[in-house]
């Protein structure tokens, strides 16, 4: 009698864990098979965004085949000056103490009075 009552006790718990953990694996699968479902359709939108980037690289790099060697090269000191002058962290520092820059015309002054400007020339 004491066997039967404890086998069939353990008979509960074990249907009871084993249809919960069924449960469960069944949301587990319906929750993978969604985000598979998800990247896939994902995978197929930005595929073909990609693809067109690396068409438009490839158009772009195929521009640069046509430009003679000499105008890159001139391209090249271009912008190495304009580092020079412009983007590196010392000029910078030098052209704001000593304010070199021709572009600036140093004897204009705003009044903050009303926002015009006074020639110090004068």
């Amino acid at each position: 009698m004491l066997r039967s009552g404890s086998q069939l006790y353990a008979e509960k718990f074990y249907d009871y864990f084993y249809n919960n953990t069924y449960e469960y694996q069944s949301k587990l699968e319906i929750i993978m098979i969604i985000t598979i479902i998800i990247i896939l359709l994902s995978g197929l939108f930005i595929l073909p965004i990609i693809f067109n980037i690396y068409k438009s690289n490839n158009k772009v790099l195929s521009l640069f085949g046509i430009i003679p060697s000499q105008e890159i090269t001139k391209l090249i000191d271009k912008c190495t000056e304009f580092k020079k002058n412009f983007l590196d962290s010392d000029k910078k520092d030098e052209k704001a103490s000593t304010s070199s820059n021709p572009y600036l015309d140093n004897d204009l002054v705003i009044d903050n009075e009303d926002d015009t400007l006074i020639d110090q020339k004068k």
